[in-house]
């Protein structure tokens, strides 16, 4: 936006990026807004941008999710407006620092277009240009086909107050989904055999906190043994990690969960590589099963009794 005879350009994006913990899809997950203004907003209100009575924002900071796409997915909201803030400092959610950037606190968050638009308020010109800043809040990832969908796009505007005039508007897409990468590697290709497997864990989202899970779901026929006998963890996994081994039923196939209470040391998260064996038995028939039941799943939890579902194989 030009200012008087020098045109001096106010509130431009230099950085601007979302950051979300969960990379699974549909899952309502913590996210950082990361951004850093070019130049500084106007220092000097409008003209009667006050309205006597009613406390107006200096400054919004507006989140619209699929502007430009008329059918938003499923319908459902990306953001919920009873969990539209979030303190960093006070929640008891596992947190990863933005480096070089400082938290600040929006005086106010309001959720509108049945939550596919957010919109931070402060109500004081805190925002320097050259600074970068992070802002937390909650957001429910799209699904998979509305997130390859080329219009589904993430757009951020500034607005000055009066007037709802956008100062500087930029978008983006998120990053991929799904980022797990895995191998498995079996002791015998026969059918019918019992050997030990190896899983390995080459990327993916880290696991943050003391406590977390690795659950392994294997292909249908597959009986999976993972008592202490059978269980074997390579470096990177915490010596108190255990694992269980759940049978194949008619409502769930078999899957193994590694689990542990603490990672101790300095350590705060769980990255890849890591790995880790269990008892496998293979079925008798040498057919393979193209749908998803046939296939190897990884998924990895933050928290006890797997409670936050943070990433997985595609």
């Amino acid at each position: 936006v030009a200012e008087g005879a020098g045109y001096d350009v106010a509130g431009e994006f230099e950085v601007f990026e979302l950051l979300v913990k969960s990379g699974v899809p549909r899952v309502f997950s913590p996210m950082a807004v990361h951004f850093k203004l070019r130049t500084p907003l106007p220092r000097v209100l409008e003209s009667g941008a006050l309205t006597v009575g009613v406390r107006q924002a200096f400054v919004k900071l507006r989140i619209v999710v699929a502007e430009e796409l008329s059918l938003k997915g499923d319908g459902i909201g990306a953001f919920d407006p009873s969990r539209c803030l979030l303190d960093p400092i006070r929640s008891s959610e596992m947190l990863e620092p933005v480096p070089g950037a400082e938290v600040i606190a929006p005086d106010d968050c309001v959720v509108m277009d049945g939550g596919f638009v957010l919109e931070f308020l402060f109500y004081s010109n805190a925002m320097a240009g050259g600074v970068e800043y992070v802002a937390w809040t909650w957001m429910r990832n799209p699904s998979v086909e509305a997130a390859s969908h080329p219009e589904w796009t993430y757009t951020a505007h500034t607005l000055v107050p009066g007037s709802d005039l956008p100062v500087h508007r930029i978008g983006l897409r998120l990053g991929p989904m799904l980022s797990v990468t895995a191998a498995i590697t079996p002791g015998s290709h026969s059918a019918g055999a019992t050997h030990r497997v190896t899983v390995t864990v080459l990327s993916g989202r880290p696991i943050y906190g003391q406590r977390g899970a690795v659950e392994v779901t294997v292909p249908a026929g597959f009986a999976v043994r993972c008592m202490a006998d059978d269980f074997r963890s390579r470096p990177n996994l915490p010596y108190t990690a255990r694992c269980r081994g759940l049978e194949e039923s008619a409502l769930s196939p078999g899957r193994v969960v590694v689990f542990w209470r603490s990672l101790f040391g300095a350590a705060g998260s769980l990255r890849p590589p890591y790995e880790f064996s269990f008892r496998l038995t293979n079925p008798n028939s040498t057919e393979e099963d193209p749908s998803v039941a046939g296939a190897w799943h990884v998924r990895l939890f933050e928290g006890d009794n797997q409670e936050f579902l943070v990433d997985g194989t595609p």
